[in-house]
Order: C-alpha cells, then sequence, then structure tokens
C-alpha cells in the first residue's frame, strides 16, 4: 500500500461545450465539436456566445453581436 500528502491547487476554469449523447454523471476527456474555455479565477461570471448552427458553430468571449437592422 502507498501513501502520501498531497497538495492540490483548484483549477478555475471550466470548458463549455454542445453534446446530446452524455448523460448526467458521464466523465469527458476532451469536447469533441464546438468548445471554449472559460476562465473564472478573476471572476464568478463570464458571458459566452454561440454563433452558427448547432454542431458547426462557434462559441466566442463576450454577448452576441448586434444584428444589422
Amino acid at each position: 500500500m502507498f501513501q502520501s500528502i498531497a497538495d492540490f491547487t483548484p483549477i478555475n476554469k471550466v470548458t463549455v461545450f454542445w453534446s446530446q449523447s452524455l448523460t448526467t454523471g458521464t466523465m469527458i476527456f476532451k469536447a469533441t465539436g464546438p468548445s471554449i474555455e472559460v476562465d473564472l479565477t478573476s471572476q464568478t461570471t463570464q458571458t459566452i456566445s454561440f454563433l452558427g448552427p448547432a454542431g458547426a458553430g462557434t462559441f466566442a468571449p463576450g454577448p452576441l453581436p448586434p444584428t444589422p437592422s
């Protein structure tokens, strides 16, 4: 048996992505479609947007751009 003491530092980053094939509690290694890493180190909220068709668009930091009139 191996025993040791370790200190862990939380990483306040999350990856946001779309998936219709995962179920609650599924562990993932890597997002397989469009995704964005959101850094929550210095603030507790972020705004991101998704532009384009589902599964083929892209995520972007910030709100959606205004629509042309």
